[in-house]
């Protein structure tokens, strides 16, 4: 089983798994909104988005949600913490074989949470572990759409905010994209 860190860090409960990986996190925060703080730090910026060459990001001031290419587009950006995006175009084996085997090696190397997206499953999830076994592969995922007070672990799992799903209950005709970022090599 591989596992990121435990949570030590006080803070909202959604965002708590960052503290513990994202350089800076303490003292920034991640709460960015695509329609406004994304807006305002861009414009704060005077170097450019390089991918468009220019100061804010053609998501900027959008509605609509931004995904995990997105997504490490602004880690990059705004943390220097670049990331590696993997592609899994089908469920059934090759999210049973190539996203757990790409998870384990991630947690393994790197230790810090894969954001997860897709077309027909396109509930964001944030994974914090993957186990694999007899039984089949296991995925610890927390729900990043929550906000509010800082809940305990019980009360997450509970209320199903954080929970193990078996790889074989995601939608199998769904593709999937992971958000890996890269840092430091876990440990140092």
């Amino acid at each position: 089983m591989a596992v990121m860190g435990k949570m030590t860090e006080a803070g909202d409960a959604a965002t708590a798994p960052f503290r513990l990986w994202l350089p800076g996190f303490a003292e920034t925060g991640f709460h960015f909104r695509a329609n406004t703080d994304l807006h305002q730090a861009s414009l704060k910026s005077n170097k450019p988005w390089s991918p468009w060459g220019t100061n804010q990001p053609p998501f900027s001031c959008s509605r609509e949600w931004i995904g995990t290419f997105e997504a490490s587009l602004v880690l990059d950006y705004f943390y220097d913490v670049p990331c590696k995006l993997v592609h899994v175009r089908g469920g059934g084996a090759e999210l049973e074989h190539v996203a757990v085997e790409e998870l384990h090696q991630h947690f393994e190397k790197h230790g810090s949470p894969v954001m997860m997206g897709g077309d027909r499953d396109n509930s964001s999830k944030g994974i914090l572990g993957v186990c694999s076994g007899d039984r089949g592969s296991y995925l610890l995922v927390v729900d990043p759409h929550y906000y509010g007070c800082q809940l305990e672990q019980q009360e997450l799992q509970k209320r199903g905010w954080v929970a193990w799903k078996r790889v074989s209950s995601l939608d199998q005709s769904s593709f999937y994209n992971l958000c890996m970022p890269q840092t430091a090599k876990k440990g140092t």
